[in-house]
């Protein structure tokens, strides 16, 4: 039954995406190149951190063989490095599981404060590519909240100051992807009505306000 109905799906870009043409990236090409790029920036980042945390073990090896109780420099430097390695393990972390799934949800929509359009994918962690550009953003990040409790249309979600971030939402989108492979995605409008939902990665229940949009050639 899966295989079959996935068989007729095969080729077809829904007419969800007729109607979003307008939006720049939200065809099947530009959704198999962005995830090509952000394995390539995940990938670096795992062989950078690596290096990373494996020299700074050694920094924090070598002022511990000669670290004094007296030598209040040398601990300062010692704490700091030791958070600053603890840090770069956890991004190690995060990138390596990103690996198999990056992300696994988007949003595209209109910041009313910036009059600019935003698209924004969703993962269990961030991805960085540079100090200010982000591949992915982390699910529990305030901006994720209009995937989860928004409907497609004018609506906010809450700032970290506590102000509310006008947007008109145009996209949201959901992705099936296993060991660095995009196999499907598809496109909601409405709200989640589930909290199962608000799992990273958990398939929305039913398929109310869902609009199937892509097929890989590789999946069956």
């Amino acid at each position: 039954m899966r295989s079959s109905r996935r068989k007729n799906e095969r080729n077809c870009y829904c007419k969800i995406i007729d109607k979003k043409k307008e939006i720049p990236g939200t065809s099947g090409q530009a959704e198999e190149n962005y995830l090509k790029e952000t394995l390539r920036v995940v990938h670096e980042n795992v062989k950078s951190y690596s290096s990373e945390v494996a020299r700074m073990q050694e920094d924090i090896d070598e002022m511990l063989e000669h670290y004094h109780d007296n030598d209040a420099e040398v601990f300062t430097i010692l704490n700091n490095t030791i958070t600053l390695h603890d840090h770069m393990e956890r991004a190690l972390k995060r990138n390596e599981k990103a690996k198999n799934k990056p992300y696994f949800g988007r949003i595209v929509f209109h910041d009313e404060a910036l009059d600019k359009e935003e698209s924004v994918y969703i993962g269990k962690g961030g991805i960085a590519k540079d100090t200010t550009h982000y591949m992915v953003t982390d699910w529990r990040a305030p901006v994720a909240n209009a995937y989860y409790e928004n409907g497609l249309g004018k609506c906010s979600y809450p700032a970290p100051d506590g102000a509310e971030m006008k947007i008109d939402l145009k996209l949201k989108r959901t992705y099936e992807i296993e060991e660095g492979k995009l196999l499907d995605f598809y496109d909601t409008e409405v709200v989640a009505n589930d909290d199962s939902d608000k799992i990273p990665g958990k398939k929305q229940a039913g398929s109310a306000g869902r609009n199937h949009c892509y097929h890989s050639e590789g999946a069956e």
